[in-house]
């Protein structure tokens, strides 16, 4: 059974207000849709992630579709390496690899449906039920630091575990949506989205926060600063987490190697698919550092099931999903109750998606077919 035909649609969906991220303000989302279709399967393999403005849709034509179509349903590794492999360095970073890993995971779906077991189990199925780390408190909402300190809370006495929270602007609104959030039960997540380019700077910062715990500080530095993540965790009062929106797999498998951070940040949209992500989650196992999956719940969901090095994976709840509508793709959404959602049962990544949604609002395309 090859691969016929492999498509990709690139469309944005307004925020309804703006979402402050590290330097970034972020006004809309833009998905990219990676479709794989295979004559003797009846139902297509899916991905989606963030395009962070990368034109993922043009590499996905031009770089993994000639190593995809024509190959045999179930050969993702060969596919994989070809392609991560046929560009040179080129291949292995940036744009590329975020169209591989989409073409991965959706060859991944396809395989899982051909086989009729959701994928979670085709990994492996050590769990069917994953937990959740809320995500919210993002500067530039309608909350007030008080009352974005205080929803945390909330969201902590929901059920969730884990809750995140970005760094503000302002130090002392960081310090306000801590000590807020410090009276709910879950233990507290600060996103620092690469916000400081050495230790000191980070470490000065920190100490205007207040004497909250963390469970982790997360992204304090670019990921490539390795020498500066060392001298940070020698000095930081929190564990360190590392990893997100970083395609480089083989510069976060050195880190966890080498101890520079306490909790990896892995998303499979960026790093490889499926097969990179099962590589880096058991180089992240044996060297004892656990890791926590970023947004992308329906496809992270799969990968933290079946494998022992995750500890959950994070998602916008409730009334946060507006900042991250990516659910508007789905025909229908996980359902995440208590702080926990349960692995899907159907085949493959166990979602349907809205093509007509997504066929309207696509204001990029790209269609490739076997010929042979």
């Amino acid at each position: 059974m090859p691969v016929t035909r492999l498509r990709s649609w690139t469309l944005r969906l307004p925020l309804q207000a703006p979402l402050r991220l590290g330097s970034m303000t972020v006004r809309h989302r833009e998905y990219v849709v990676v479709r794989v279709d295979a004559d003797e399967i009846e139902a297509p393999g899916v991905a989606w992630s963030l395009s962070r403005g990368l034109p993922v849709g043009a590499a996905v034509d031009a770089i993994v579709a000639p190593h995809c179509l024509g190959a045999p349903v179930g050969a993702t590794a060969r596919v994989w390496q070809a392609a991560r492999d046929g560009h040179g360095p080129a291949g292995r970073s940036g744009g590329a690899m975020r169209a591989l890993s989409l073409v991965d995971i959706a060859l991944w779906d396809l395989t899982a449906r051909a086989c009729g077991q959701p994928l979670h189990r085709l990994l492996g199925g050590l769990r069917d039920e994953v937990a959740v780390m809320a995500i919210s408190a993002y500067p530039g909402g309608p909350l007030t630091p008080e009352a974005a300190g205080e929803h945390l809370a909330q969201l902590g006495a929901d059920g969730h575990a884990l809750v995140k929270l970005a760094r503000w602007p302002d130090p002392r609104d960081t310090r306000t949506v801590l000590a807020r959030a410090a009276a709910g039960p879950a233990r507290l997540v600060a996103d620092a989205a690469w916000a400081w380019d050495d230790a000191t700077s980070a470490l000065a910062e920190l100490r205007t926060w207040g004497d909250v715990e963390l469970a982790w500080l997360e992204d304090p530095l670019p990921a490539e600063r390795t020498s500066a993540y060392r001298r940070l965790r020698e000095r930081c009062p929190h564990p360190i987490g590392v990893g997100d929106e970083v395609a480089d797999a083989e510069l976060l498998a050195a880190m966890a190697q080498q101890g520079l951070a306490d909790v990896m940040r892995v998303d499979a949209t960026v790093a490889g698919g499926v097969t990179g992500a099962l590589r880096l989650l058991g180089c992240c196992w044996h060297a004892g550092v656990p890791v926590s999956l970023h947004v992308g719940l329906p496809i992270h969901v799969h990968l933290a099931a079946a494998s022992p090095a995750c500890i959950g994976v994070e998602a916008f709840v409730g009334a946060d999903t507006a900042l991250d509508p990516v659910d508007r793709l789905l025909a229908a959404a996980p359902v995440v109750a208590a702080g926990r959602v349960r692995a899907p049962a159907s085949p493959g990544l166990g979602c349907e998606l809205d093509w007509e949604l997504i066929e309207r609002g696509a204001h990029l395309r790209t269609d490739t077919a076997n010929q042979t």
